[in-house]
């Protein structure tokens, strides 16, 4: 069975950060979609969402990703996504060092949707303009 951990933590300017770690899968997107479509009902619709530690994403979890895109975009946020490849020069596309989730992104054409940054900082600058 698959394992997936997930952190919030409230960042300045009403930004939630969560963190993911772990496999994103069939098995374990409900939990992923529990935990934004629960912090969208709230009232968060600013999230980065932290993906260094992810090892492995499937379908089922990119599409947790575009269903909370839209709910957030409706309510006039949105999502970004966080991964260090970014910062290597790669677009977020390519392996830098082992597994790098944004190539299934990438490969499902969804690079222009989601906005991606190499730290939680510079997606909390990014979500709140």
């Amino acid at each position: 069975m698959a394992n997936l951990t997930l952190r919030t933590q409230e960042l300045p300017g009403q930004v939630l950060a969560v963190t993911a770690e772990g496999v994103l899968d069939a098995d374990t997107a409900g939990q992923l979609d529990q935990l934004l479509a629960g912090a969208i009902a709230r009232g968060w619709t600013r999230i980065a969402c932290d993906l260094e530690k992810v090892t492995y994403i499937a379908s089922a979890g990119v599409g947790v990703f575009i269903g909370s895109l839209n709910a957030c975009q409706e309510k006039g946020g949105g999502i970004v996504l966080v991964h260090r490849s970014v910062a290597d020069g790669d677009g977020g596309a390519g392996l830098t060092q082992g597994y790098n989730p944004l190539q299934i992104f990438d490969l499902l054409g969804l690079t222009e949707a989601f906005a991606v940054t190499p730290t939680l900082d510079e997606a909390r600058r990014r979500l709140a303009t």
